[in-house]
């Protein structure tokens, strides 16, 4: 029976590990060559004596021992912030001298060492956030395609084979749902064509780039504009049609109140 230590670094890893236990392990071709995984756990002391200073706040005291504790908690980075503190106050409080000296630069190393990790971090970033970018265009691209589809739909619906048959009410709502799927694919378009970062700090587009944005902005605006217009115009409508509704209550009313008061509607009007 042999056996071995392993220690992680995420609890989660740990969690992956006992759900190997009782699994079955084959080390050979024959069936009777294998043998049973069994696995158990247990928190290591530094790892329980790091978390325990971390939530109640304890600081370690400067000496030989305590310095190979902070110096294995800068190397960990749930505990880097807490041990960057513990090093700062040592330092503050004159514990680094001529004789400490080389103790106190082994610690700081470690703060560089983390540095070079930082700098690895944000190029494991830069390199997440391209991949993002390079998916989102595809998606996009692909939300093109299917504006192609729904161009061809409209294309067919407003030639004249199929527009006669369309009432005047149906055909102004085909085109103003033309022009909003023309709306969508320039959405589309600028989401595509909207840049992340400029490397040079220039935000500005190049001129025939942003000629062609301009134009494509005005023809939104425009088609929005004839929205709004044909909007406004329903709603006085409405309005209007609400407006004459009360006039009507109201003459009611008042020819009730003439009827049944006539002396005080002789006064009203007097």
């Amino acid at each position: 029976r042999r056996f071995g230590h392993v220690e992680f670094k995420h609890e989660s890893s740990v969690d992956k590990a006992i759900q190997l236990n009782n699994a079955i392990l084959r080390v050979g071709p024959d069936a009777n060559e294998s043998s049973k995984i069994q696995v158990d756990f247990a928190q290591s002391k530094e790892a329980s004596d790091a978390k325990r200073r971390m939530k109640t706040g304890e600081s370690l005291a400067f000496n030989a021992p305590n310095a190979q504790i902070i110096s294995t908690d800068l190397r960990g980075d749930d505990t880097f912030e807490f041990a960057c503190k513990n090093l700062v106050m040592w330092m503050e409080k004159g514990s680094c001298s001529t004789t400490t000296a080389n103790t106190f630069f082994g610690l700081i190393s470690n703060i560089n060492n983390h540095c070079h990790k930082l700098v690895k971090e944000i190029k494991l970033r830069e390199e997440e956030c391209q991949d993002l970018i390079q998916a989102k265009k595809l998606q996009l691209e692909k939300l093109l395609q299917q504006c192609d589809i729904v161009d061809s739909v409209f294309e067919v619906a407003t030639q004249q084979k199929a527009w006669d048959n369309f009432t005047k009410p149906q055909r102004k709502t085909l085109t103003q749902w033309k022009d909003y799927a023309q709306e969508v694919r320039t959405e589309i378009n600028k989401a595509i064509e909207k840049p992340v970062e400029n490397k040079n700090g220039n935000g500005d587009e190049p001129p025939a780039k942003r000629s062609k944005t301009e134009e494509t902005e005005t023809e939104a605006s425009l088609a929005r504009a004839n929205r709004e217009i044909e909007q406004l115009k329903l709603d006085q409508e409405i309005s209007l049609e609400k407006k004459e509704k009360q006039i009507l209550q109201l003459k009611t009313l008042l020819a009730r109140f003439k009827q049944n008061c006539p002396e005080e509607w002789e006064k009203v009007i007097g």
